[in-house]
């Protein structure tokens, strides 16, 4: 079975904003019922990789690939603190808790159980694991789960050329769409405007997403809808 990509645009004809939680959003379209067939891959840009989203997302079942940004002050995690990582030593400065992980493992399966039955949201959670923005003990158990894959990730994005080039190509396919039309017009290609134009709201920079907005069609069962009366009082 072929593995599914998807990075965070084009599903269920949705479109979402970015933002550090755009992953969570995702998760949600996900496990819309129109969500369509689940990917295996999700991928996101550079704002979207704590270690807190990282553990909610590898939880759930995905294979979670952020196209990191400063990639030398990303820090690695460690499950033993007085091991030696020659050149990494460095680097891995983040624990790795074991024991807290354990402690609340019964609790987090329960949170994560919530979004698959569709009882949460995984964007919610968040609040979950939070209390006057700073985690709960919860939240730390699930940070430092996350932790661990975030680490793994970053050490296959540094060390694999093939994993690093992957991930970008995945992640140029949308932005090319948006230059699309105007390659092929340099192609002397026929393009219309008004089918450049439904390649992607985003293409307007006077247009800022915020939240979900759906753009599918109403279903009319093969009807037309009715026409407004001008003259009738609007709720």
């Amino acid at each position: 079975m072929p593995t599914r990509f998807l990075t965070e645009i084009g599903l269920t004809g949705k479109v979402l904003s970015g933002t550090p939680r755009d992953p969570l959003n995702v998760v949600d379209l996900v496990y819309n019922p129109d969500g369509g067939p689940r990917p295996d891959v999700l991928i996101t840009d550079a704002g979207s990789y704590s270690d807190v989203v990282f553990g909610i997302v590898t939880m759930l079942g995905f294979d979670y690939r952020p196209v990191l940004a400063d990639l030398s002050d990303t820090k690695l995690g460690r499950v033993d603190a007085r091991a030696d990582y020659g050149m990494l030593d460095k680097a891995a400065r983040g624990r790795v808790d074991l024991d807290k992980i354990r402690r609340h493992w019964p609790d987090v399966l329960r949170v994560i159980a919530s979004v698959h039955t569709r009882e949460i949201s995984a964007h919610d959670v968040i609040r979950v694991l939070q209390h006057d923005g700073r985690l709960t003990d919860l939240g730390e158990a699930v940070a430092h789960y996350g932790r661990i894959f975030k680490t793994r990730h970053v050490l296959a994005f540094a060390d694999d050329p093939d994993y690093r080039r992957h991930l970008k190509g995945m992640r140029n396919l949308q932005e090319g769409r948006h230059g699309l039309w105007d390659a092929l017009r340099e192609q002397a290609y026929p393009v219309l405007d008004a089918d450049a134009a439904r390649l992607s709201a985003y293409q307007y920079r006077h247009i800022n997403v915020h939240g979900h907005y759906t753009f599918a069609l109403p279903e009319l069962d093969g009807a037309r809808r009715p026409l407004r009366d001008p003259d009738a009082v609007e709720e």
